[in-house]
């Protein structure tokens, strides 16, 4: 497999890019900071994507450190070659950190499973074991625990089935699973329970038969269903009967009769007044006051002309008897009459005023007259009879209203009689529940019984089968370091010229230089040497997990810091003649370019 090129959207610092590969050496030069690593990372995430991490570590992962700088995109699409096909990686790492979509561009169609594609291109790596083999950064004078731990689950796995996707570990897994699945179906106290299950089964069959237990909720919410209607019409009549009142009570307030005894009083008081005005106006008192007036001045002038005779002829003492009886028979009784005739006639007056107050609180006219007084009589008779017929309606309603409350307890009984009836039938399928709960349970123990002999079978078939992964395991854990001596101590040979014979790695994958006098351990070489041995470890683990499959591109990312200028054109004059397959070089320096140009290493120089 090898990189075509990648056109990058957004990632980190660099946006809108787009980097060509050639199928060998590809040296990609640019100062600090220019996006060598990025680009790199890039790579990586195209391949494998980016996962997000948990909590408050999210804000410092890999997805938030390459954030694009600028835009609004986070992507990019990088072309491979694979198998003679031509692919398109695709990712949106907003719209999705993980996922991608793959396309072939040969046959023009999308690849159905892209993840599976990818891991079958890269040859069933891990991110881990990419990391620790294809693609090597500066390298370090220790090894990390994933490098060993990689290269012991491939080399294991491929010598016992050829196989990268297996593992013994896994397999040694699934069968404690499965035997610890078969064991805990085991049922050693089968018979025990059974008979357990068959005396509670009993019970509850004999429990459900009580009276209790039958329902009555149909019959009851039928009911309750007849009363509701029957309160809803009642309700219906009270309201519209409240409502009548309520109207007829406002034209008893408006007339100022509000009861019947009001309306009673109010008519007995207008006849009264009535009956008042009547007789004042129809008494003779003044006719009668002006007949006795006249004869008492009759008499007072029969006594004036007496006056008048005695005083012509002088008798004199008549005179004043005359004269003193005429004021006493005319003046006195005159002053009566006029009092009596003034008091007759106040009396009158408020009589009527009386009277025309009450016309006009009833009929708003004052006016005395018979078809006014009618008027006043027929109102004062309706207002009367209004009143009646209100306070009768009002009993009705008391007495419908103490019907409805009647009908409404009757309805919370029922209510109460309906849930109490619900959670009795709930009981009752609790109870019916549990007994077929039971029967299933026995059924299956009679199963079991059956079956643990079977499982016991079968489990100690598993025991043989993982004795068996055990043995074979130790045996390829030693070969283990057989196949990474070999291979990296050619590696190391070749990359230092003869200067170091061979690699040793023991079983902790502690790592031993030979040379033709002595073995040294790995600590007690410069960096330089180190990073070479470390290389060639890397280089070894890549031939192991590539097997004789195409190889896939060789990513060095400053990966030749401590390299002096012999190792480093040995180490490249090595990589240009072994490495079958594409190699990209991440470089700040310029020893690199100018080494494979003074060897005449054929390479693509791409400047970021």
């Amino acid at each position: 497999m090898k990189l075509i090129d990648i056109k990058i959207d957004g990632f980190g610092k660099l946006n809108d890019r787009y980097i060509g590969f050639d199928e060998g050496i590809n040296l990609v030069t640019g100062h600090n900071e220019a996006g060598k690593s990025t680009l790199h990372a890039c790579i990586r995430a195209m391949f494998y994507g980016m996962e997000r991490a948990k909590g408050v570590a999210a804000l410092t992962d890999e997805f938030s450190r390459f954030k694009p700088w600028k835009g609004n995109k986070y992507g990019a699409v990088m072309r491979i070659e694979n198998e003679g096909q031509i692919y398109a990686i695709i990712r949106d790492f907003y719209k999705d950190p993980v996922g991608c979509t793959v396309y072939n561009e040969t046959s023009q169609e999308a690849v159905p499973f892209a993840e599976g594609f990818l891991r079958d291109a890269l040859c069933g790596m891990t991110e881990i074991a990419y990391d620790n083999t294809i693609s090597i950064g500066q390298l370090r004078s220790s090894a990390e625990d994933a490098v060993a731990a990689e290269l012991k689950k491939y080399i294991i796995n491929m010598g016992t089935t050829g196989n990268r996707s297996l593992n013994c570990e896994e397999a040694k897994k699934y069968l404690a699973d499965q035997k610890r699945s078969l064991a805990e179906d085991i049922v050693p106290s089968a018979a025990r329970t059974m008979a357990a299950n068959a005396g509670e089964i009993k019970n509850i069959e004999k429990e459900i038969d009580a009276p209790e237990y039958i329902s009555r909720i149909n019959e009851l919410e039928d009911e309750k269903k007849a009363a509701e209607q029957i309160l809803r019409e009642k309700t219906a009549e009270a309201n519209a009967l409240c409502e009548g009142i309520r109207t007829d009570r406002e034209k008893l307030k408006e007339t100022g009769s509000e009861t019947s005894g009001k309306a009673v009083n109010d008519e007995k008081n207008f006849q009264t007044v009535l009956n008042e005005y009547r007789e004042e106006a129809s008494s003779n008192a003044v006719a009668r006051n002006r007949v006795i007036y006249i004869v008492f001045l009759g008499f007072a002038l029969l006594c004036a002309c007496g006056a008048i005779y005695c005083y012509v002829t002088k008798a004199f003492a008549d005179y004043i008897i005359f004269c003193a009886a005429g004021c006493i028979t005319g003046l006195i009784p005159g002053i009566i009459f006029l009092v009596l005739c003034i008091s007759a006639k106040n009396r009158l007056e408020k009589k009527k005023q009386a009277l025309s107050g009450l016309l006009k609180k009833h009929i708003g006219s004052g006016e005395i007259a018979d078809s006014a007084i009618r008027k006043v009589k027929t109102k004062l008779e309706q207002t009367k009879e209004l009143a009646f017929d209100v306070e009768k309606r009002e009993k009705q309603l008391e007495d419908l209203n103490r019907e409805n409350e009647i009908m409404t307890d009757r309805n919370n009984e029922l209510d109460s009689n309906i849930i109490i009836q619900k959670q009795t039938q709930s009981e009752l399928m609790e109870k019916l529940n549990r007994l077929n709960t039971l029967r299933r349970e026995n059924e299956e123990l009679a199963a079991a019984i059956e079956r643990n002999d079977k499982i016991n079978d079968d489990i100690e078939a598993i025991d043989i089968a993982a004795g068996t992964i055990d043995e074979l395991a130790a045996r390829l854990k030693d070969s283990l370091g057989v196949f990474l001596n070999k291979e990296a101590s050619g590696y190391i040979n070749r990359i230092t010229g003869g200067a170091y014979d061979s690699i040793s790695i023991d079983d902790s994958m502690e790592v031993f230089i030979n040379t033709s006098e002595k073995t040294v351990p790995l600590e007690q070489l410069s960096s330089g040497t180190s990073d070479q041995v470390y290389m060639a470890l890397r280089l070894a683990g890549a031939r192991l997990v590539q097997q004789d499959g195409d190889r896939l591109p060789l990513i060095l990312d400053d990966s030749f810091v401590n390299y002096d200028g012999e190792r480093l054109a040995s180490t490249l004059k090595w990589i240009a003649d072994e490495y079958k397959g594409q190699i990209i070089i991440f470089s700040c320096h310029n020893r690199e370019k100018k080494i494979m140009e003074n060897e005449e290493i054929r390479f693509r120089n791409i400047e970021l």
